[in-house]
């Protein structure tokens, strides 16, 4: 869910983050770079231009590595090494934006492991932490 916005509105089973992480995508020969707003434990939305991308359909499913740097630890000043989470993710949708809000892919997490689970809850408690 958005901070902010009426649960009544949310069909969404899962409580949604903002982050600012970076998406890798797997996407034919190519691994593309995206940005995610925001995510829960069963999916994430990234920003992207729909029409850079008219082969990317609802039901793809494709390989994702999904990274955020966590803030230095404020004892040493080192910064941690990025948490990263590796699946396949499936697009439920093509949000083409409005109201402010950029367009981009609505996905859910459709092939995830236990250790992925685990960088996943990780992550969601850094982003947090920001």
């Amino acid at each position: 869910m958005y901070r902010g916005q009426d649960m009544s509105a949310e069909k969404r089973a899962h409580e949604r983050y903002d982050v600012v992480a970076q998406v890798q995508i797997e996407h034919g020969d190519d691994v593309e770079i995206f940005t995610a707003t925001n995510v829960s434990i069963a999916g994430m939305f990234f920003e992207a231009r729909l029409d850079d991308h008219p082969d990317m359909i609802a039901s793809m499913r494709f390989p994702v590595m999904l990274s955020l740097s966590p803030t230095a630890d404020t004892a040493t000043g080192a910064p941690p090494p990025p948490i990263e989470v590796r699946c396949t993710a499936k697009i439920i949708r093509r949000d083409t934006g409005r109201n402010g809000k950029p367009s981009g892919f609505g996905v859910c997490f459709d092939d995830i492991d236990a250790e992925n689970i685990a960088a996943l809850r990780r992550l969601i408690a850094a982003a947090q932490k920001k």
